[in-house]
């Protein structure tokens, strides 16, 4: 009896799991609004700025500058354990919100994918060479045409991860989990997706915006 409720809570645990990235992914489709190429907007540090900037769409979480502090300030909370320094990270979340809107995806799957990759280590590099926060390869830079740019800035790290992560999402019609796995380098794998889709719902219970 004891083994058949283990199975038993087991199973609701994996059907939750299942229909709550369903339910990311419809998401995902929907709001799926760029194109591949990098969205050509001028890099900028300031938080308020990139604020203002936003295209501000019925499903965004900031419906309002005061909505948009709230959403800063809750973020800031939940990655401060990683990253100390108050003012990089109000920029990176910043920048984060605004590249995540320019590129039509969530900006807590961006977040979730960095939390992931680099636990938003800004200079944090793999056995493999893939580099900063969003964790990307080199060969990017040239893909993307980026000149004399570094992946361990954080700007242009950030803006190449949205713009790899839309490129993949468009590929796989709309398919968050393969389009992750793509990113990753491990297509036909689930452990990936999983943790971050996992990362995303802890994100997710804490954002009340």
């Amino acid at each position: 009896m004891e083994k058949l409720k283990k199975f038993a809570g087991m199973t609701l645990n994996f059907i939750v799991v299942v229909c709550g990235f369903m339910l990311l992914v419809f998401n995902v489709r929907a709001n799926s609004l760029i194109s591949e190429q990098l969205i050509k907007v001028p890099m900028n540090n300031n938080p308020s700025v990139l604020m203002s900037k936003v295209n501000i769409s019925n499903n965004s979480p900031l419906q309002s500058e005061l909505d948009g502090d709230y959403w800063l300030a809750n973020m800031e909370a939940r990655i401060e354990k990683w990253l100390k320094n108050s003012s990089l990270r109000k920029n990176i979340l910043a920048l984060v919100h605004f590249e995540a809107n320019a590129h039509g995806l969530d900006p807590l799957l961006v977040l979730s994918v960095i939390t992931v990759e680099s636990h938003f280590d800004t200079k944090a590099k793999s056995s493999y060479g893939a580099q900063g926060l969003m964790q990307i390869m080199p060969f990017w830079l040239k893909e993307f045409a980026v000149k004399n740019g570094s992946l361990f800035d954080y700007r242009i790290n950030i803006r190449l991860g949205c713009a790899i992560l839309k490129h993949y999402l468009d590929r796989e019609k709309g398919d968050l989990f393969r389009a992750l796995a793509r990113y990753n380098g491990s297509l036909g794998q689930s452990k990936y997706a999983l943790k971050v889709f996992n990362t995303y719902q802890q994100l997710k219970l804490t954002d009340n915006s």
